[in-house]
């Protein structure tokens, strides 16, 4: 929560105050009408229905500036999946993306100056080489899952598909 809460940027769930009550602890968010990126990508699957380049190269943007800031913040954000990324509409060709679901962020001492450890953490078929090697992860992870995220959004299908 502290890290959501620091963030604000026009791509990125945004953090409106937390509620306790008794053992409840409810965290409120700006609401995303449009869903995950994950449950679009699986109605254009099921249809055959690519995306418009239009719309992936906004989307892309979109990714890459929220990305960019998040970085600027010394956060890496370790879970970047289409089940993290919103979109503000229902409607493809208005939506925005928000990127969300901040639960395994890290903050650094200064992107540029370190990594960001070795465990192994977030979505599997999103994660790098290196975090799948065990090697210390960093700004280049985030940014290799926003490269699936593209790969996605423009064939319909995962670039790596195993049984392991």
């Amino acid at each position: 929560m502290k890290i959501c809460a620091t963030l604000r940027h026009e791509f990125v769930v945004q953090y409106l105050r937390t509620l306790h009550e008794a053992d409840w602890l409810t965290v409120l968010m700006e609401y995303a009408a449009g869903g995950s990126l994950k449950d679009r990508l699986e109605s254009h699957r099921s249809a055959n229905s690519p995306f418009e380049p239009i719309t992936v190269a906004t989307w892309l943007a979109q990714l890459g500036s929220a990305v960019a800031y998040i970085h600027s913040e010394d956060v890496l954000h370790r879970d970047l999946s289409a089940s993290n990324v919103f979109l503000t509409h229902t409607d493809t060709a208005s939506a925005a993306i928000k990127i969300g679901d901040f639960g395994l962020s890290r903050e650094g001492t200064k992107i540029g100056t370190g990594a960001f450890g070795t465990t192994m953490c977030g979505t599997p078929t999103y994660a790098s080489p290196e975090l799948i090697n065990g090697e210390q992860c960093g700004p280049p992870s985030d940014v290799w899952a926003v490269g699936v995220l593209a790969y996605e959004l423009l064939t319909l299908s995962h670039p790596f598909s195993s049984a392991s």
